[in-house]
């Protein structure tokens, strides 16, 4: 019977692993995107919007970041 808590351990580096590919790859599946946007639902359309809004197209940052 294993230990609960290295079965967390386990867990919670599964799930870093898993936000360091994500961060990895987020521009590859930006790309994937582009021109498909209308398909994507209206919540996670509006999720998007609302985090797009902190990016400054015209310097190519983030603000406050």
């Amino acid at each position: 019977m294993s230990n609960p808590w290295d079965d967390l351990r386990a867990g919670l580096e599964q799930a870093r692993d898993i936000d360091r590919a994500v961060a990895q790859y987020a521009s590859a599946m930006a790309r994937l995107l582009v021109g498909k946007l209308h398909k994507v639902d209206v919540i996670l359309a509006a999720q998007l919007k609302r985090e797009l809004r902190d990016f400054d197209m015209h310097r190519g940052t983030w603000k406050g970041r």
